[in-house]
């Protein structure tokens, strides 16, 4: 494993403990009904972190398919790069963080640090974070894509019930943001 790979297996190692300790730290305030579904979605998104971890991890790259030194060391600077906006995004989240989907009493817009550019920012650090460990694995680019695919599906079922939830505050915020990258998409 080269030292490029090593960062891309790290960067998702890291993911996953964030990810554990924020929920921990800051899980949101439920109900003892909901905190227990809610238990059961962290653990969904922790087992599929974990098992992207360990298919970076036991994915031996192919020798015939290597990425130059320069696109290795591009692929783990995006990787470094989507996961501190990932993290930055979680963060600013706070207590408005949920599995996918989880429904509010009291939904909420956020629209402080990576929210002011993009509307989905953590979908699009780890959308990052996966295009920098398929230049670094490049057979893994069938795997990036079918899961890029399904964060911009996911993502666009989110703004729907966004719509729904919040009517008057969700047009203007999508009018002024995009989805993913600033400026662009």
């Amino acid at each position: 494993m080269t030292i490029y790979q090593q960062i891309v297996a790290a960067c998702w190692g890291v993911l996953l403990v964030v990810w554990f300790v924020l929920a921990l730290v800051r899980s949101p305030r439920l109900g003892r009904h909901t905190r227990r579904a809610w238990l059961q979605r962290l653990g969904i998104v922790v087992v599929l972190v974990i098992g992207v971890y360990l298919v970076i991890l036991g994915r031996q790259p192919s020798v015939a398919v290597r990425p130059t030194p320069a696109m290795a060391l591009t692929g783990a600077v995006l990787c470094v790069a989507g996961l501190a906006f990932a993290v930055w995004a979680r963060v600013a989240m706070g207590e408005q963080w949920g599995a996918p989907m989880t429904q509010r009493e009291q939904p909420a817009l956020v629209t402080k640090g990576p929210f002011a550019h993009v509307r989905h920012p953590i979908y699009a650090g780890i959308i990052a974070m996966l295009i920098g460990s398929a230049i670094n694995d490049p057979p893994a680019y069938v795997d990036v894509l079918l899961a890029a695919v399904s964060l911009v599906i996911l993502a666009r079922h989110e703004e729907r019930e966004m719509l729904r939830l919040l009517p008057d505050a969700y047009p203007a915020y999508m009018k002024r943001t995009k989805r993913f990258v600033p400026f662009v998409f």
